[in-house]
């Protein structure tokens, strides 16, 4: 079918259809594709069972959700007005990306978190102006 002898896929089962793909009087025929394992009793009779280790293969795989974080700055001037006298212009940008967020808290009604409405204030600015003597 085209695929690479040497594929390896991230997921196979316990025993995989063979290269030549089996045959019904095979009599692993039936457990092709699964995961049937025989345990051996102490009374030395086989048990078969399915091997499940409850993890889904895909569980390490990352997954780009909502960005939540947020970006503050601030820029100051000092001004002399005499050797013991100065101001202080101050402006600070709070949210300065103007980044969304998600709510920190899940709806009350359904208990799911919603990104219809952001979690984030809006960018936001302050001016201030200091005099230090």
């Amino acid at each position: 079918m085209g695929i690479p002898s040497n594929y390896k896929p991230a997921h196979m089962p316990l025993i995989p259809i063979p290269a030549n793909s089996g045959s019904p009087s095979d009599p692993m025929y039936a457990y092709y594709e699964s995961n049937t394992v025989w345990v051996k009793l102490k009374d030395g009779t086989l048990q078969r069972t399915s091997l499940d280790t409850n993890l889904n293969p895909w569980r390490n795989q990352f997954l780009s959700g909502l960005y939540d974080w947020n970006q503050s700055a601030s820029l100051f001037k000092v001004i002399p007005v005499r050797e013991q006298v100065a101001f202080r212009l101050n402006i600070d940008f709070f949210n300065v990306f103007n980044i969304p967020g998600i709510p920190k808290t899940p709806s009350s009604g359904t208990g799911l978190i919603d990104a219809q409405f952001s979690g984030n204030g809006a960018r936001a600015l302050q001016f201030g102006l200091r005099l230090n003597w």
